[in-house]
């Protein structure tokens, strides 16, 4: 298939030289001029940056927040059944910088798991940029892998592919905004940006094999004027906008023929590896295509109908969460499990009265035979429910409760 590059050498090069990684690295102010570097097996994605925990092979680790605004990670052991503090200090109260489980107060920290290391992306708006770490598995030993410039952030989903990680950048700068699709070396500490997305509106979305998944939004036609006496005129133009799937390769090549395009505001996109689902409150229809194998199922069913706020949540191969807000924006919405081609009303539904609140019953980890549930996001309630059981929507009788030991 004919592919069409679309990224600007200069605005690369500028983009590279704003981004500070490990001491005594190579510099790579000239990325242009670096050799490519090729993915190292199947593209797995690691974490969507709306997440605060991650799965391990024995465990999983969680961010909870403490009574005075700072916070503490947590360690849930899938043997012990306990949720410990990220800490083998004796009597420590976990609440310093000597401590391996605390976060200081107004930082914000996404994990992810990756090839037998846990990897902190933190950020505070008050005091520091993004930055993101390498830790050991028990908390110890943390590195700097990578701090960003202050107008700059990381955004949407991260994916591995061997020993390179692939995100978003954000820039925003003299009320401009861009974003970049970038490469990071884990071994070298060296991050590429590969493409410009151009698009002011772009979000990674997923990928497979060497593809990265990169949804683009149109901007509003350059006729529609943007002022107080067209404000309707202008909200139906942003409304009625394309969207477009297209494939990138991790050397940044996009290609010229999107995927799949659609046009409207009703359509919400997520996926999982190769596994895109795509939901249309208008017409009340889940389409999940397999973009690896090239199959295709669409359900329809009325009860996805809405004009609010909706999302779609895809932790795990096998399924989807899909909230759904009534038309009364002060009832609980409906939590849908899509599973096998089946939807089902869940009994466990949001905690608040709109799609925007915390929810319960989300899966954070997969244990195996079992996944690891996040009940309450306020109050952390934790357990492992059989797989089966789970999209089924059990009643919780052949839940196995984890025993938090909340450190406050």
């Amino acid at each position: 298939m004919k592919k069409q590059t679309k990224r600007t050498a200069a605005a690369l090069v500028l983009a590279a030289a704003l981004l500070a990684g490990c001491a005594g690295q190579p510099d790579s102010n000239s990325p242009a001029s670096q050799p490519a570097v090729s993915a190292s097996g199947p593209m797995t994605p690691l974490h969507s940056m709306t997440t605060f925990w991650a799965g391990g092979p024995e465990g999983a680790y969680v961010t909870v927040n403490r009574p005075e605004y700072d916070g503490n990670i947590l360690y849930i052991d899938y043997t012990t059944h306990t949720a410990v503090p990220l800490c083998s200090q004796a009597n420590c109260a976990h609440d310093s910088d000597s401590c391996t489980a605390w976060l200081a107060k107004n930082t914000d920290c996404y994990l992810f798991y990756w090839q037998d290391k846990l990897y902190m992306l933190t950020s505070s708006s008050l005091e520091s940029s993004d930055t993101l770490w390498e830790v050991e598995p028990n908390g110890q030993d943390r590195r700097k892998l990578l701090e960003l410039e202050s107008h700059q952030t990381i955004g949407g989903t991260i994916l591995a592919s061997g020993r390179q990680l692939y995100f978003s950048l954000m820039e925003m700068r003299d009320g401009q905004t861009r974003k970049l699709l970038c490469r990071f070396d884990l071994d070298e500490c060296k991050l590429t940006p590969i493409h410009n997305c151009l698009d002011a509106e772009s979000s990674l979305l997923g990928g497979w094999d060497d593809w990265l998944l990169l949804e683009t939004v149109d901007p509003v036609d350059p006729s529609v004027p943007n002022d107080l006496a067209h404000v309707e005129e202008y909200n139906a133009a942003m409304q009625a906008r394309t969207h477009s799937l297209y494939r990138v390769s991790t050397e940044g090549d996009r290609e010229e023929k999107p995927l799949f395009t659609w046009t409207g505001d009703s359509g919400v996109a997520g996926g999982y590896g190769s596994q895109f689902y795509f939901l249309d409150t208008e017409t009340g229809t889940l389409t999940v295509r397999d973009l690896a194998a090239g199959t295709e199922q669409t359900l329809q069913d009325d009860r996805l109908r809405t004009t609010q706020h909706t999302d779609l949540y895809i932790p795990v191969a096998d399924g989807a969460i899909v909230p759904i807000q009534p038309e009364d924006m002060h009832q609980y919405p409906v939590w849908y499990l899509y599973h096998d081609g089946q939807l089902t009303a869940s009994r466990y539904q949001y905690v608040g009265g709109t799609a925007l609140d915390a929810p319960r019953n989300r899966i954070i980890a997969d244990a195996g035979d079992y996944y690891l549930v996040e009940r309450n996001f306020d109050s952390p309630t934790y357990a492992l429910v059989p797989k089966a059981d789970y999209w089924a929507d059990s009643d919780g009788s052949t839940d196995i409760p984890i025993q938090v030991q909340l450190p406050w």
